[in-house]
């Protein structure tokens, strides 16, 4: 498992996509992963570690996201991308915390449930200020 922060980037499927915002770029890789899981319903870690770009470039990072993330996002995805990529991650959020097949996942894992409740708020925050 991959493990760097404390966030969703400490698993092999936030490290993949640190990977590829390294050469990729960051509007069309989450656009990628949120219409992974809209399509599928797969993937809820994937998708989350990509909410978790849109919410550093809402200007609401998690304290505990690898130190090398933020440069790999802020000043790389455009206020419009920014506004349409939060629209969807909010819905994205709000989905998952109700998917029955996400719950029997990650059933007894309150790491993962308080991680998740925080990003729904930062997101929430990034979305008032916003308006």
């Amino acid at each position: 498992m991959g493990a760097w922060g404390d966030g969703f980037f400490a698993n092999d499927q936030g490290s993949d996509l640190l990977f590829d915002l390294r050469t990729g770029n960051p509007a069309e890789l989450v656009g990628l992963a949120l219409e992974e899981w809209e399509r599928h319903r797969s993937g809820h870690q994937y998708v989350l570690a990509g909410v978790e770009v849109v919410a550093i470039a809402c200007g609401v990072p998690n304290g505990g996201d690898p130190a090398e993330l933020q440069p790999l996002v802020l000043g790389r995805i455009s206020s419009v991308e920014v506004r349409a990529l939060l629209r969807r991650s909010v819905e994205i959020v709000d989905a998952i915390r109700h998917d029955a097949e996400v719950h029997e996942m990650e059933q007894g894992n309150g790491a993962f449930w308080t991680k998740l409740a925080n990003l729904a708020d930062r997101l929430a925050q990034a979305t008032r200020e916003a308006s």
